[in-house]
């Protein structure tokens, strides 16, 4: 199951490339399997590696900074809502 099929199925925002908290440690989504797990590789200085399911409590989703940073972990145009300012 692709990533896209992830967000749909559970509604997270589960992009490859985004930053997330898990466990109290700052990593990325890389990928995620072929049961919906999200492959997360953490920026702990070693790369660990964990797989999550994408309901995890223990899982923390951050938001795009800006409106580029969402497109580019590909947020479609027309579901980003625009910042004030920003169009």
């Amino acid at each position: 199951m692709g990533l896209d099929n992830v967000r749909r199925s559970y509604g997270v925002p589960a992009y490859r490339g985004a930053k997330v908290t898990y466990r109290g440690k700052q990593g990325r989504i890389t990928s995620a399997d072929e049961s919906a797990r999200l492959r997360l590789r953490m920026d702990d200085g070693w790369g660990s590696r964990h797989v999550v399911h994408p309901k995890d409590e223990g899982l923390i989703y951050l938001e795009p900074f800006t409106l580029q940073d969402a497109w580019k972990l590909g947020f479609p145009r027309t579901e980003v809502a625009h910042a004030p300012g920003e169009e």
